[in-house]
């Protein structure tokens, strides 16, 4: 992670919005592996995580993690698909830490996360 730009660790997750996206990049061999993302709930929320993949042959991990790093729910993306689903998982209000963490391959990503019925985008953000 020596060219992560400061996103490596929990401590240093980088705030994101719910139901708006963001873009960002892993790539294991460019010393920029892991991405760390915090989100706030202020409410009880049904949370789908939407990634879209530049390059799809990325191999990559995703955690949810709660606030004091508990494993909620891991998905692995490898393969041709250009767009990865991950729940809906149900969450009490509270902070929430994504960990994007690449182990083959790079892709620059978009990160969408859903926070109930009808929020959903049909297609990736701005394409």
């Amino acid at each position: 992670n020596t060219d992560s730009g400061g996103d490596e660790r929990r401590s240093a997750a980088q705030e994101v919005s719910t139901d708006e996206p963001v873009d960002d990049r892993v790539g294991a061999v460019q010393g920029d592996h892991t991405d760390w993302k915090r989100f706030l709930l202020p409410t009880s929320a049904s949370v789908t995580l939407r990634f879209w993949w530049d390059d799809p042959s990325v191999v990559a991990t995703v955690q949810l993690r709660d606030e004091h790093g508990k494993l909620l729910h891991e998905a692995v993306h490898q393969g041709a698909r250009a767009e990865d689903i991950f729940g809906p998982v149900d969450l009490s209000p509270g902070a929430y830490y994504l960990q994007i963490e690449a182990t083959s391959g790079a892709s620059v990503y978009t990160l969408r996360l859903d926070t109930g019925p009808g929020r959903g985008s049909p297609g990736r953000p701005g394409f």
